[in-house]
């Protein structure tokens, strides 16, 4: 069953909040590190269609589990 991780990304100028899906904690955050891996060459990290952020201003990022509102049945 996969959890819902806030990954806060703490930038030169304020910071952005995203969600994303994984098992556990590691993994969310392996996800986070392969992004910023995946192409090397490339000066931005496209997290979802719209949201693309620029590699450099990326000063480090914080995982925590998401506790949103309660599924309803």
């Amino acid at each position: 069953m996969k959890k819902k991780y806030e990954v806060t990304f703490k930038m030169i100028n304020g910071e952005i909040g995203h969600l994303i899906e994984a098992k556990s904690l590691d993994r969310a955050r392996k996800s986070i590190q392969d992004k910023f891996e995946q192409d090397l060459d490339s000066p931005v990290l496209a997290l979802t269609d719209d949201l693309v952020l620029v590699k450099a201003n990326v000063q480090f990022f914080m995982l925590k589990e998401y506790e949103g509102y309660p599924e309803e049945d």
